[in-house]
C-alpha cells in the first residue's frame, strides 16, 4: 500500500505504472495496455494475447478469467 496527497494520486500511478512497466519487453507491455472489446467476435486476451471467440470465461491459452 501507498499512501499519497490526493492531489498526487494520478502522478503516484503513473509513476507505478511505468515503473512496473520498465520490466517487460515490449510484448508483454502491450499485452499489459491491451483491453478486451466485449461487443468484438472475436476477443484478444490481455495477459497472453490469444484470440478466441466471444463469451469465454477464460482465456484458453493461459487461463485468465473474464468477468
Amino acid at each position: 500500500m501507498l499512501a499519497v496527497a490526493s492531489e498526487e494520486a494520478e502522478a503516484a500511478q503513473r509513476a507505478i505504472d511505468e515503473h512496473w512497466k520498465s520490466g517487460l519487453d515490449e510484448q508483454a507491455r502491450a499485452a499489459a495496455d491491451a483491453s478486451i472489446d466485449l461487443d468484438a467476435e472475436v476477443w484478444n486476451c490481455p495477459a497472453c494475447t490469444a484470440a478466441f471467440p466471444r463469451g469465454s470465461a477464460r482465456c484458453p491459452e493461459c487461463g485468465l478469467r473474464f468477468g
